[in-house]
């Protein structure tokens, strides 16, 4: 799963993504992002797109893919509320269009 697709330069990205972050995350990471979209309908709640099937990603670019990815947003944002990193009320199953402009309005409030 990637973090702010496109937007590699944004300083929060790159923490995220740095060595320390993943291990920060702990294990089970990935693990936990399968369950929480599985129960919440494998679909954006923001906008309702479905994720992918195996036959739809085959024939989408790698771009199409990657917006129709779907992400864990963190309302609480991780750099200051790590120990809510599996906590299930703080995220929202969203794709990558909409976890951007969740992204954006989190910088405003900030």
């Amino acid at each position: 799963m990637t973090y702010f697709s496109g937007e590699r330069s944004n300083a929060d990205w790159q923490e995220l993504e740095s060595p320390e972050a993943k291990s920060a995350r702990g294990r089970g990471w990935y693990a936990f992002c399968k369950t929480v979209r599985a129960e919440r309908g494998n679909k954006c709640e923001v906008c309702g797109v479905p994720e992918l099937t195996k036959e739809q990603r085959a024939s989408l670019t790698r771009e199409e893919r990657q917006r129709r990815e779907l992400h864990l947003h963190h309302v609480k944002k991780l750099k200051t509320h790590r120990h809510l990193r599996f906590e299930r009320s703080n995220v929202i199953v969203c794709c990558q269009p909409c976890h951007s402009e969740l992204e954006k309005t989190a910088v405003e409030r900030d």
